[in-house]
């Protein structure tokens, strides 16, 4: 199946939602695009930006619509709103895939019930605001996009969402939930809670000298950025990946107590590790690219 022969429905158009409508319209890479949201008003802004070419009234509508389904909705309700999905569908979905940053849980629940249908799409992409008016076609580009596959998941699942996340204009990067879920909590949920806590310590230190934030720049800017994300986010990436988030943190903890009792000798040598570390692991990656690719 080729999704260029498709309809690809979209439910949730907030941030991630609408940008994939807006770059899958844009540039023709589907028969159409379809969305809806349970906010009837962000339906209809997706609408007249001309990021779908229908906007339906329920899911269900939707669901019965869609050759390919993308469920781009909170975490805590993308398993519900597959099941409900699946009711309405009428054997229409011969896909489904989800956008969240967590996949064990939700690959658990939606494979009981679409079997081979479901595959996890996780774009590695995104920005401090969310909302339907923060959508951009180019956010994907040059980003990864994990394609998250069950033992369930069938070739033809697996295909579309490699292609899919190539008309994003994705680099695609396959693993299993479990693995996933390892390597997110790593680079992209324990950054968050590292920079909240940078942010809750600059805080402090700025109620006793109320002058810091003259000082503060590009430093504390690029470190704490992704601290202004959504609450309710950083609550439901803990709910589903906590068990390895948690000792992340402490380990990262570790790593700070020992800086504190370090000498500047033995300061320069953990900072000539730290680099050697990081650039392993991005290796160039992101020199040609803009935005935000985390």
């Amino acid at each position: 199946m080729r999704i260029k022969h498709c309809d690809v429905g979209i439910a949730g158009l907030g941030l991630i939602g609408s940008s994939m409508a807006a770059k899958l319209s844009g540039g023709g890479h589907c028969r159409s695009v379809i969305g809806w949201d349970v906010d009837p008003g962000v339906s209809q802004k997706a609408l007249q930006k001309g990021f779908v070419i229908e906007s339906k009234e329920s899911l269900n509508d939707l669901a019965s619509s869609s050759d390919v389904l993308v469920l781009a909705v909170p975490p805590s309700a993308i398993v519900d709103t597959g099941r409900e999905a699946l009711r309405g569908s009428r054997g229409k979905v011969r896909v489904i895939m989800d956008t969240g940053s967590a996949k064990r849980k939700v690959a658990k629940g939606l494979a009981m019930e679409w079997n081979e249908r479901y595959v996890g799409l996780h774009p590695m992409a995104g920005k401090e605001l969310g909302g339907i008016e923060n959508a951009d076609p180019a956010l994907f580009e040059g980003s990864v996009t994990a394609v998250v596959a069950t033992s369930e998941t069938s070739t033809e699942a697996r295909e579309t969402a490699r292609e899919m996340a190539e008309a994003l204009g994705s680099r695609v990067v396959e693993t299993d939930p479990e693995t996933h879920d390892r390597m997110v909590a790593c680079v992209s949920h324990l950054p968050i809670f590292m920079a909240m806590a940078l942010a809750l310590t600059a805080g402090e230190c700025g109620r006793e000298c109320p002058k810091l934030k003259d000082l503060a720049a590009g430093g504390f800017k690029d470190t704490s950025r992704v601290a202004s994300g959504p609450s309710w986010l950083v609550s439901e990436i803990w709910e589903q990946n906590s068990d390895f988030i948690a000792p992340l943190i402490h380990k990262a903890a570790t790593f700070l107590e020992m800086m504190a009792d370090s000498s500047g000798k033995q300061l320069a040598e953990i900072s000539k590790r730290a680099s050697s570390a990081r650039n392993s692991i991005l290796e160039g990656r992101f020199a040609s690219l803009g935005g935000d690719h985390s």
